[in-house]
Formats: structure tokens, sequence, C-alpha cells
């Protein structure tokens, strides 16, 4: 899983980019890698492979990348691809993050 979100990571940047170049859109809905990357980084965690856990990490991770605390959407303004990338990284992170600390005080996942 990190050796496809670390090959992920070396396009996507690039590929985003490209695609807000050809669209005139700075961050192209219809460019959803940056999108996968931060799910996989959100159910990256040792776990016990379960629908619900997988489930809430995603909601998490969604939850994160709409509400775009201050720290993610400060990412979204770097450019050349890069902050439509690193935002959606950013919420992927803070949902693995929360999950971990629901699992560390025996909460849920």
């Amino acid at each position: 899983m990190l050796a496809l979100i670390a090959a992920a990571l070396a396009v996507a940047p690039w590929a985003a980019r490209r695609m807000a170049e050809q669209t005139g859109d700075e961050d192209p809905r219809a460019f959803v890698l940056d999108e996968a990357i931060g799910v996989w980084l959100a159910v990256l965690r040792p776990a016990r492979p379960a629908l619900l856990t997988f489930a809430l990490a995603f909601v998490l991770f969604r939850m994160f990348d709409i509400w775009k605390p201050s720290p993610i959407r400060r990412l979204e303004r770097i450019g050349r691809g890069w902050g439509v990338v690193l935002d959606d990284v950013a919420a992927g992170v803070l949902a693995a993050a929360v999950m971990l600390a629901m699992a560390a005080v025996g909460g849920f996942p």
C-alpha cells in the first residue's frame, strides 16, 4: 500500500497541474487521484480489516476534506498541482490520526 501511495504521489501533482491547465479549473472535479490518495492514507494503519473500520475512515477523510480546517485550507494555495494533492493528503493523515487515537483509547476501530 505504501508503494502505491508513493507512486501516486510521484505523478499526482504533475497530473493535477496538467488537467488544471487543460480545463482552466484550478481543482478539476474530474481529477480524483488526490482523493484516492487521501482515502488510502486514511485507511493505512495496523488494524483488523473490517468494512465498518474502512467506512469510518472514509467518512472521517471526507469530513476533513470538505471542512478543510485551517492547515488544510492553506495547503490548497500551493501552486503547480501540489495544492490540489496536498489538501487531500492532509485530510487523509488527519483521518488516520483520529482512527489511531480511537484505537489507542479502546474506541471503535
